[in-house]
């Protein structure tokens, strides 16, 4: 499934680009937390997480990955918030 992040995006922290970029971009919890933020505002997202939620304990149990496009991340932070993005370079300057 793909879903659009922006709603995270908007409010994500230096620390939380860091911890993305940490994983890769995928399959920790620092990705997984932009799920969990879009599921009030995405139908498909909050569906597929009920589905998951139902059937944890039961022998055919589902989980999710979340895979995040590192590049259009930097992209939009440099674009859309622009003192996000200068942190985060200097951060990884140091």
């Amino acid at each position: 499934m793909v879903f659009d992040a922006t709603k995270y995006l908007e409010n994500v922290t230096v620390k939380d680009v860091v911890a993305l970029m940490h994983c890769d971009w995928r399959g920790d919890y620092a990705a997984d937390e932009i799920v969990y933020a879009v599921e009030g505002i995405n139908n498909d997202v909050a569906a597929l997480l009920e589905y998951c939620r139902a059937t944890q304990g039961t022998r055919q149990a589902v989980g999710f990955e979340c895979n995040i496009d590192g590049d259009e991340v930097l992209s939009w932070l440099a674009r859309e918030r622009p003192g996000v993005f200068d942190e985060l370079m200097k951060q990884l300057a140091e």
